[in-house]
């Protein structure tokens, strides 16, 4: 297939959500990659690629470790957009890619919070994971790496 320059990703797994589509692929092409677990899940603008899940009981971890580490199918692209399933773009891939990559190898959105420590507290409210992991990496960022927390 050859090296080809840019792609979107996402990771759907388990059964808590419907794949968000996006409208904005239509204007584009860059290739859209879904990974899931999800024998059945047809989309009308994601390539949809099976994968088996990392952690077959944890949907939200076999979902982290793709949007994290990526997945050996996206070895030869030179730029990766991971988006999560909530997220809808408003403009083509190439749009972003050409704003936020201009000059840099990597970028990501901030978030509006001015520590460690408070994206702790904002990831309990909104459980984004269970607490007893949450606590558990908290607890580790005390012992080992106190001061990235302010």
């Amino acid at each position: 297939m050859g090296e080809q320059s840019q792609v979107v990703y996402t990771a759907l797994f388990g059964e808590h959500e419907l794949l968000n589509e996006q409208p904005v692929q239509k204007e584009s092409s860059v290739r859209f990659i879904c990974f899931t677990d999800d024998e059945k899940l047809t989309s009308n603008t994601w390539e949809i690629h099976q994968v088996l899940p990392l952690f077959p009981a944890d949907p939200r971890l076999s979902q982290r470790n793709i949007k994290l580490r990526g997945h050996p199918l996206l070895a030869g692209f030179h730029e990766w957009l991971y988006i999560d399933n909530t997220v809808r773009l408003k403009k083509t891939p190439e749009s972003i890619f050409k704003e936020w990559l201009s000059g840099y190898d990597w970028a990501a959105i901030l978030q509006p919070r001015d520590s460690v420590w408070e994206e702790f507290e904002k990831n309990l409210e909104l459980q984004k994971d269970v607490p007893e992991r949450l606590n558990e990496q908290l607890n580790d960022y005390s012992r080992f790496h106190a001061s990235a927390l302010e």
